[in-house]
This record gives C-alpha cells, sequence and structure tokens, in this order.
C-alpha cells in the first residue's frame, strides 16, 4: 500500500503559526455552537507558501475547546517529517475555561515515533505526536506547527469542518503563490456555509464563521461527502525530487509512467522460462493470467518499503523475484512482468484502498490515491487483481478496492476506470442448515453456508482465526450463547470465489416447553439488518453494498411430536429490499423453511428513515416467528 499519504496533510492537516492574543474564554461561545457538540474550534487557519516548483512552507494553527470526554477522545495532534519534510516549529498551549494559560509544551516537549507497523520493513517517515488529557472541562487547546516541504506534488486539503460533534467559530485557508505556477482548486461541499473568497494569481484566500456541528450517526455519508474543503493542486510540482507537469488524467498517467514504472519490469531469464512452462497447457490468456496470479501468491507475501521515492515507485520486478516480498506496488508490478512474460496485457491503477468507498476524484487531476493494483483490459470485460493478498480468488476484490474510480497508468498516458460493482445477487451468502429437535428441549444438527462477494470477504476472516470454536460461539453468532460448534471445516473454492463453512452444532435450551407443546424459533444462523435509526435523522443513510442471504432450514422434530403451527408464507417487497419466508410441510415429523433476506444498496435522504425503519422492524419481527410442536396423547 503506498502507505502515510503524506500523514502531515491527511490526519486533519492541522498545523502553524499559533495566534497571538486570542481569547479563549469559554463563556464567549455561541450557545448555537455548542448543539450536539464536544469540541468547539475557536480558530482553525492553514497558510500554505508556494516558493518553488520544489519548495513550499505550511503553517497552521487551530485551537479547539474541549467541552467534554467525548471531545477530548478526538483531541490529538500530529506531524510527520522526513528527508523531504521538515519541522521548523512546534507547539501547544492549554488554557483554562476562563482563557488562561496553564501550560506551554514545545518542540522538544513532543514525542518522538517511527512511522511504522509490524508489515513495514523500512521507512524514513517519522512523526511527532502530543496528546492532553486530564484538566476540568472546559478547557482550550492551541495547536501550532510549521513545516517546510521539497515536495510539492501533495498541496493540503483544507477542511473548514473537520469532525463530526465539531462546531467552528472561524475557518481560513490561504495561499500565497510566490511562483508562476498555475494553482488549480476544487470547493467541495460548501452549499452549507458561507465563504468569502479572496482569489487571484499570487493569493487565494477563503474564510468562513460560525459552522454548526454536524451530528454522528450510522450510517452517514463519508466524511469527504458532507464536509466542506477546498482541494488544490500544482501544475508544475515535484514528488521526492522527481518533477512533473500535469493537468489532465493522460499527462498525469503519462509522468507516473515514465517516472516510476519504466524499465522496473525485467525479470530473470530462468523465471520467465518457468513461467513459461507453468503455463504452456492453458488454453487461454485468463487461465494463464489465472495460474500466474496464484504463483505470486504462494511465492510472495507483502511488506511495506516507505523510503523517499520508493514510498512512489515500485522495488525492481527481479527485486521481488530474488526476495519474495514486496508492498503493493511492487508485487503489482512484479505480476505484470511475469504476466508481460507471456504477452499478456495489464496495467498498474492507483486507488484509494480501504472497506469504505472511496474514490478518485475523476473531475480534479491531482496525485491521488493510497494503493496499488492490476488491472487486465480482457477486451473490455476488466479484471481486477488485488496482489498483495496471498488467499483472494482470482479477480475477487469486494470489499477492499471495489466499486471506485481508479488511475489506470498505461505506457500512453493515464485512463480513469470504475472497478468492479457487486450487487446485492453478487453478494450473496446461501446456507443450508439441518436441525434434530429432542425431547430434552436441546438440539443438534450441521450448518453450511457459501458466501459470494463482499459476504466471502466477510465470512472468510475464519481463515485467519486461531480458535475457531470462539469465532464462531463469542463473535460470528454471538447472540446466540447456548450454541457449541465442532467439526469446522472452511475451504476457497478459488475457481467459484466461493468461501464454504461447515461445521455441526449443539443447541442447549432450543425449545421452550409449555404443556405438551415445544414452541422455538426456527432461524439459530439467520443474520438481518439490524439498525433503525431515530426519526430526527439529519443525514442521508448509506448502504455502499446490498447483500442477499438464502436460509434453508430442515427440522426434524422428536419422537411423539407433530409439527402443529407455523406463521403463514411472507413475501415483502420494499425500496429497502425484499423479505420472504415459505413453510414446506413434509409430514407430520419434518418440515422445511426457507428464507430470503436482501437489503440493496442505496442513498437515501433522512427523511424516508422512517419507511427504512418500518421495512427493517417488519423484518426484524418476522425474524421472531415461533414452530409449535404438539405432543402425542
Amino acid at each position: 500500500m503506498i502507505k502515510y499519504f503524506l500523514l502531515f496533510i491527511i490526519g486533519l492537516t492541522q498545523f502553524v503559526y499559533a495566534q497571538q492574543n486570542s481569547n479563549y474564554n469559554t463563556t464567549t461561545i455561541d450557545s448555537i455552537l455548542k448543539v450536539n457538540a464536544n469540541t468547539i474550534v475557536r480558530s482553525n487557519e492553514m497558510l500554505v507558501t508556494i516558493h518553488s516548483q520544489n519548495k513550499m512552507t505550511v503553517s497552521r494553527s487551530i485551537a479547539i475547546t474541549v467541552l467534554n470526554e467525548k471531545g477530548e477522545k478526538n483531541i490529538s495532534f500530529s506531524q510527520g517529517y522526513s528527508p523531504y519534510v521538515k519541522i521548523k516549529n512546534i507547539e501547544t498551549v492549554v488554557f483554562d475555561k476562563h482563557g488562561e494559560e496553564i501550560k506551554k509544551i514545545r518542540k522538544k516537549d513532543f514525542g518522538d515515533f517511527s512511522n511504522t507497523d509490524l508489515s513495514t520493513i523500512a521507512s524514513d517517515f517519522r512523526y511527532k505526536a502530543f496528546r492532553y488529557m486530564g484538566h476540568q472541562f472546559p478547557y482550550t487547546v492551541e495547536y501550532s506547527c510549521e513545516y517546510e516541504s521539497s515536495s510539492t506534488g501533495h498541496l493540503p486539503t483544507f477542511y473548514f469542518l473537520n469532525g463530526f460533534n465539531r462546531s467552528i467559530e472561524y475557518s481560513k485557508f490561504q495561499i500565497i503563490n510566490e511562483t508562476n505556477i498555475p494553482i488549480r482548486h476544487k470547493l467541495v461541499n460548501i452549499d452549507s456555509i458561507e465563504l468569502k473568497t479572496t482569489n487571484s494569481d499570487k493569493e487565494i484566500v477563503f474564510e468562513t464563521q460560525n459552522i454548526k456541528a454536524i451530528k454522528r450517526e450510522l450510517y452517514t455519508p463519508k466524511y469527504t461527502d458532507i464536509f466542506p474543503h477546498v482541494k488544490c493542486a500544482l501544475n508544475d510540482f515535484t514528488l521526492v525530487d522527481v518533477s512533473g507537469s500535469t493537468t489532465d488524467w493522460n499527462s498525469m498517467g503519462l509522468w507516473q509512467y515514465n517516472n516510476l514504472l519504466i524499465n522496473r519490469n525485467e525479470l530473470p531469464k530462468e523465471t520467465t522460462d518457468y513461467i513459461t512452462d507453468l503455463v504452456k497447457n492453458e488454453e487461454n490468456d485468463i487461465d494463464k493470467a489465472k495460474k500466474i496470479y496464484e504463483y505470486v501468491q504462494s511465492k510472495t507475501r507483502y511488506v511495506s518499503i516507505q523510503l523517499g521515492i520508493g514510498g512512489w515507485k515500485p522495488m525492481l520486478a527481479e527485486e521481488v523475484d530474488k526476495t519474495g516480498y514486496g508492498d503493493c506496488k511492487a508485487l503489482t508490478n512484479y505480476t505484470k512482468a511475469l504476466l508481460d512474460s507471456q504477452n499478456i496485457e495489464s496495467y498498474y491503477s492507483v486507488i484509494y484502498g480501504g472497506n469504505e468507498i472511496k474514490s478518485i476524484d475523476k473531475d480534479f487531476v491531482s496525485i491521488q490515491g493510497n494503493h496499488v493494483i492490476l488491472n487486465l483490459p480482457n477486451n473490455g470485460n476488466d479484471i481486477w487483481l488485488e496482489c498483495t493478498s496471498q488467499t483472494n480468488p482470482f479477480g475477487h476484490i469486494a470489499g477492499f478496492t471495489d466499486n471506485r474510480n481508479t488511475l489506470v497508468v498505461t505506457p500512453e498516458g493515464g485512463v480513469i476506470k470504475k472497478t468492479k460493482h457487486y450487487t446485492a445477487e453478487d453478494n450473496l451468502a446461501e446456507s443450508n442448515t439441518s436441525v434434530i429437535i429432542k425431547s430434552d428441549n436441546t438440539a443438534t444438527g450441521n450448518f453450511e453456508c457459501k458466501s459470494q462477494g463482499i459476504q466471502y470477504s466477510k465470512n472468510s476472516r475464519i481463515q485467519h482465526e486461531k480458535e475457531k470454536e470462539r469465532y464462531y460461539n463469542e463473535i460470528k453468532f454471538k447472540s446466540r450463547r447456548n450454541l457449541r460448534t465442532k467439526n469446522i471445516h472452511y475451504e476457497s473454492l478459488r475457481d467459484s470465489a466461493v468461501f464454504v463453512e461447515r461445521f455441526d452444532f449443539e443447541i442447549s435450551s432450543f425449545c421452550n416447553k409449555a404443556g405438551n407443546k415445544l414452541i422455538f424459533n426456527p432461524f439459530p444462523f439467520s443474520n438481518t439488518f439490524n439498525t433503525t435509526f431515530k426519526k430526527d435523522r439529519k443525514q442521508h443513510i448509506v448502504i455502499s453494498r446490498g447483500t442477499k442471504s438464502i436460509d434453508h432450514y430442515q427440522f426434524s422434530s422428536p419422537n411423539n411430536f407433530n409439527f402443529h403451527k407455523a406463521p403463514k408464507p411472507i413475501s415483502l417487497e420494499s425500496k429497502f429490499g425484499s423479505y420472504s419466508l415459505k413453510i414446506e410441510k413434509e409430514d407430520p415429523e419434518n418440515f422445511r423453511i426457507t428464507r430470503e433476506f436482501k437489503l440493496n444498496e442505496g442513498n437515501y435522504p433522512p427523511q424516508e428513515s422512517i419507511d427504512f425503519n418500518a421495512f427493517i422492524t417488519s423484518v426484524k419481527n418476522y425474524d421472531k416467528a415461533k414452530i409449535i410442536l404438539t405432543k402425542h396423547l
């Protein structure tokens, strides 16, 4: 993964000279700004000065009044640095509720940390950080920082509002351009704020004030879709000593190809000979590509290397071939090199990876993305390969890089394409459960589930769990505390991208006894969408991925008990999804139930929360259905 996508820019990009003689008396805060707020930003300012194509200074100050413990949890400050980013000044000052200074933290008092993790074997990026806690609420923390960077490929994105449950008194973003290089900018989500703008060839200024807090709600749009912000980019820039000039996606892709990718795909002859022999019996390019992908998965492992331009340029393919490791850039480039050896067309593709769907903004040309995958055009039927995974089936990308724009880098230039969109039908989990009910109110049986799409990505996590029984009993089916599993088996059907789970189970207290009757709920392993929303909801309801489940249950009654009563067949249709139940009585002691539930992907306005709740509540009520068995007298 292209990690640490300029940590000093992402993570609120918070930094610069503190205001002097500021009044942080909390009694002056407008009561309207306290509604839904855990913190109040008294002042949020950033100044970016472009000195040349390879030098800029960023100054940032932000003063935040913390109202309560929830607000305190979200207050921390950090600034990354490297050989290309120099911290010139950094400081924090703490004020009490009256605005009186009570503590000052200077540069030497900040913690200094390596920006690495278990998957990173080398990085020249570090960061300074400080977090203040423990004073009586409310209190105010003023943070200021100034840094100088020789990379201008990323100008900071400035958020006028930079967090949920946070109000803004004053926010200002300013760019001073000391060069003749054109600067482009794009304002996003600004309809809800009043923005004062100054725009000239040498200076851009945006100011706003009194932005009320946005309450965090379940399934709200991602922050980039609702928080007002401004993006900026230089036409001529430098990225870690590599100069570039772009104004459209074609030239951006061409720059990346010529400066980051060219001459990185040479392989030893013995490797290409081996690959040629490996795929010699495959009939077409896709079958050959699948064989090569599986070879890469078996041979390599993911590690991160973030040294200079190496944070953006992949390792040489021959180095990956020799060492057996690499990051997303290196492993993607290596897989491409192997495919090139067999004349199979593929392209290095830059993307935002993550469970939350985030697209490259195709309407604003700039260096974007934090991850790399591989594109096989396949005559217009694109196949996308996640080259860092050792377990993904060929072409499976659900959950991390699905349904978003990516920059496909070709020798002719860059092209924006969208990755595979998994529909609710694609995200299917179909289960078969056999349940033998016993006269002592317990039940035994076996369970099998086949998952596809996003459900594959979710359910296949069992592969990485050491304690499988605990995973099922305490995590996946935690609501059924009387469940015990055994004989757990799973497998990934890689050719069909299906994950299969099987286990035997015992359930104590499966039934409730009432006289000569046994009463039970017939859906021990069925899942639904359990969330409902408040009537006064403010934000849209965003269901980013639809899903579908089909559950087949086969029940056998205990001796001397017959099937007596069950809910009537149900069919429910809604714009939000669908639900159905079908009961089939095979004989007095055996019956089948088929349950289907589909949740549709969608972006629903807040006023539709009532109808959404009605649909989900109906499904939950139907799932509480009871079956009654009666004992022979």
